[in-house]
C-alpha cells in the first residue's frame, strides 16, 4: 500500500460556496480530511490555505516532528518570519477538531495554534511531548478537550493550561507526572510530620514552663 510522506497543498472543491458550515454541507465543501496512518514527515507551505470550511483534520499516526510543524499552515509570503505562530490566517478558520495522535512531537512553542479560533478538540496522545510554552494557547481559546495521554510530561504545564478557561476535559494519564507527584506528596508528608513533631515539642516546653511557674508561685506564697 502506498503511503504519503509529504502533505500536498489541498485545494477546496470548486463547488464550495462562500458561506460554509454544517448546514450547507450539500455545497460540497471539504468538511473533513484524514491523512491518518501514513508516513508524513513534511508539509508544503500553507497546504490548507483554501480550506475555509474544514472542520476536522486527522493527521494521526504519522512521523510529524516539531521542526516540520511550522510550515504546516505557515505561508512565508503573508506571515513575517519573526512570528512563531503555526497556523496563519490563511485557512482553517472554522477547524473544530485537530488530531495529531501518535506522531513525534516534543514541544509546543508560543502561539503555535495561531488563528484556530474555533478549535475545541485537540488530540496529542502518544507523542513525545515534554512541555508547552506558557503562551502556547491564546487566553480566549475555545478549547474544550485536550488529550495528552502517553507523553513525556514530568510536570503539569499549568501556565499554558490555565489560559484554557473553557476546558472541560484534560487527560494526562500515562505520563511520568505521577512520580513527581509522589515525591511532592512524600515531601509534604515529611514536612507535616516534622511540623507535628516540632509542635509537640513546643507543647511539651510550654507545659514544663507552666509547671515551673506554678511551682515558683506556690513557693513564693508559702514563704510569704
Amino acid at each position: 500500500m502506498n503511503r504519503f510522506t509529504s502533505f500536498p497543498v489541498m485545494p477546496e472543491s470548486p463547488t464550495c460556496q462562500e458561506g460554509c458550515g454544517v448546514k450547507n454541507s450539500s455545497s460540497h465543501c471539504r468538511l473533513a480530511i484524514s491523512f491518518s496512518n501514513n508516513q508524513i514527515k513534511k508539509f508544503e507551505p500553507n497546504p490548507f490555505r483554501d480550506l475555509r470550511c474544514l472542520q476536522t483534520l486527522d493527521l494521526s499516526y504519522n512521523d510529524i516532528k516539531g521542526d516540520v510543524l511550522r510550515p504546516l499552515l505557515f505561508d512565508e509570503e503573508f506571515v513575517s518570519l519573526t512570528e512563531h505562530t503555526l497556523f496563519s490566517t490563511q485557512g482553517l478558520r472554522v477547524l473544530d477538531q485537530l488530531d495529531l495522535t501518535e506522531n513525534e512531537l516534543t514541544y509546543f512553542s508560543e502561539h503555535i495554534f495561531g488563528d484556530l479560533i474555533k478549535l475545541r478538540d485537540l488530540r496529542l496522545r502518544g507523542n513525545y511531548i515534554k512541555g508547552f510554552h506558557d503562551n502556547a494557547f491564546y487566553k480566549d481559546s475555545p478549547l474544550l478537550n485536550l488529550d495528552l495521554t502517553n507523553n513525556r510530561l514530568q510536570d503539569i504545564p499549568y501556565p499554558a493550561i490555565n489560559k484554557l478557561m473553557k476546558l472541560r476535559t484534560l487527560d494526562l494519564s500515562e505520563n511520568p507526572i505521577q512520580k513527581a507527584v509522589v515525591v511532592v506528596v512524600l515531601v509534604v508528608a515529611a514536612v507535616v510530620v516534622v511540623a507535628a513533631a516540632a509542635a509537640a515539642v513546643v507543647v511539651v516546653v510550654v507545659v514544663v514552663l507552666v509547671v515551673v511557674v506554678v511551682v515558683i508561685v506556690v513557693v513564693v506564697v508559702a514563704v510569704a
